[in-house]
């Protein structure tokens, strides 16, 4: 058995790339047979098992972050801080949770 990104890399490459079989045994050190039994399987679904959201201990602080990274935007690329200040000042706001979930959020709210 393959595994999903095996799979989809053989798709890939025939499909969007527009290889002949010869050439993505080359590419992928797999077997021809094995490249072919992979081309003849049917379409497989991506993974689509999503956990729903979980509270956690920043959500009560969530609207003060989100207006502390939207000043931070506003500042020039130097003068900007790092999640250490706004991490720093949570906690003196009560906040018992820890730096990546800061991070965390800070990255999900920039995109």
């Amino acid at each position: 058995m393959h595994t999903m990104a095996m799979y989809a890399r053989v798709r890939r490459l025939l499909l969007r790339d527009g290889l002949g079989i010869s050439e993505i045994v080359r590419r992928t050190s797999l077997s021809r047979n094995t490249v072919k039994a992979l081309l003849r399987e049917p379409p497989r679904t991506p993974m689509a098992c999503r956990r729903g959201r979980v509270q956690t201990k920043l959500d009560a602080h969530e609207e003060w972050l989100r207006q502390a990274l939207a000043a931070d935007a506003l500042r020039g690329r130097g003068d900007r801080r790092t999640m250490k200040r706004p991490h720093a000042l949570l906690h003196e706001r009560g906040y018992t949770g820890s730096y990546s979930r800061v991070t965390r959020f800070a990255r999900g709210w920039r995109r």
